[in-house]
């Protein structure tokens, strides 16, 4: 594999990946801290990506109960 398509593959596994920080900035609050203090932050992030993961399971558990046919991972 050269350079190239290396950077390639790394922008795209980055662009899903920022995506998620994204919505968790956008939808769930994470632009800006609640609490003051390092641990209460990481408490808070934690508890954003938890929610995240939840709803994101909860819509892929639908999902396969329905039979709908899964076209990205992301």
């Amino acid at each position: 594999m050269d350079e190239n398509s290396e950077r390639k593959e790394a922008l795209k596994k980055r662009s899903l990946i920022e995506r998620r920080f994204g919505g968790a900035k956008r939808w769930h609050g994470l632009g800006r801290a609640r609490y003051w203090g390092r641990a209460k932050v990481a408490i808070q992030a934690l508890m954003t990506f938890l929610v995240m993961n939840v709803k994101r399971m909860v819509k892929l558990l639908w999902m396969r109960e329905q039979k709908v046919e899964i076209l990205e991972i992301g």
